[in-house]
């Protein structure tokens, strides 16, 4: 940010330069005086660059204007973090009923496995329903049921 402020004092300062070598005779500060009266298109152009010239001169940014544009600069990134910031805040309202219906699902899951685990248990073993096709060994049951614990 600086190096750009002063790239842009570099250029003005270039500017103002070019614009009094553009000035005539008469428009210049001198103690001689001119041989002849400035004409009306002369005074006229004169005028004009004086007046860009002072325009110019005024637009340099001074240090005071440089923090003045960083401040705001920050706190237009402090309001946008802030809004994020309370986005983020809602959303872990948000997040505890969420993980109370997980839970719930999860839990009625369980209960659904439970169940049906315990109709296939009270179930003979000729009826009973394995990977290994329809009739169980008391082995796999027993494995099953292992892994069933709750």
């Amino acid at each position: 940010r600086i190096k750009e402020l002063e790239e842009r004092i570099e250029a003005q300062k270039r500017l103002i330069k070019e614009l009094e070598e553009k000035l005539s005779f008469f428009g210049r500060s001198s103690s001689r005086q001119p041989a002849r009266k400035a004409t009306m298109k002369e005074r006229k152009l004169d005028t004009v660059i004086n007046y860009q010239i002072t325009v110019l001169s005024q637009e340099r940014p001074t240090l005071h204007q440089d923090n003045k544009y960083l401040k705001e600069h920050l706190t237009i990134h402090f309001e946008e973090n802030r809004k994020s910031i309370k986005n983020v805040q809602r959303s872990k309202r948000v997040v505890p009923e969420v993980i109370q219906k997980s839970k719930k699902s999860l839990e009625n899951h369980v209960l659904d496995l439970k169940d049906k685990f315990c109709k296939n248990v009270t179930k003979p073993f000729k009826e009973m329903d394995n990977v290994n096709g329809p009739k169980v060994s008391i082995c796999n049951v027993w494995s099953t049921m292992k892994n069933y614990r709750i």
